[in-house]
């Protein structure tokens, strides 16, 4: 049977979990950001039961729950936002890297230069003649 000290502990290796990875994604350290996500998923799933047997029990009185865990767990909502805010970030900065590199890859080899009027004329390769051409 779960007690608010089994919860307690789920909720501190939450948290243990959740500053390493916060720390790893701000130093841009990504290796074990699959090894976190997995022990984050464990531990949630842990902390959940632990709630769930605790209510299922009726072992868990309204001010034990207001006054320890219901703060316990605003922190760590704090900080899964933060890590959340994080890890969303990251994903958008791979993305741009990753349409930054197509766009590099996928660009045509053009050499510019421009006419008497000013403007802009380029030279395209020819792929069948090897040739530049206006």
């Amino acid at each position: 049977m779960a007690s608010l000290a089994d919860c307690n502990r789920e909720i501190s290796e939450l948290m243990i979990i959740l500053k390493k990875e916060i720390k790893m994604l701000r130093v841009g350290n990504f290796q074990n950001i699959h090894q976190a996500s997995l022990q984050k998923s464990e531990r949630t799933k842990l902390l959940a039961a632990n709630i769930a047997q605790l209510e299922l029990g009726n072992k868990l009185d309204s001010n034990a729950y207001r006054q320890f865990l219901i703060p316990r767990l605003a922190q760590l909502k704090s900080l899964s936002r933060e890590n959340g805010l994080l890890l969303r970030s990251v994903l958008r900065g791979v993305k741009s890297a990753g349409e930054r590199i197509y766009s590099f890859k996928n660009q045509e080899a053009n050499v510019g230069a421009y006419g008497r009027q000013g403007k802009a004329l380029s030279f395209e390769e020819q792929p069948m003649s090897k040739e530049k051409t206006f």
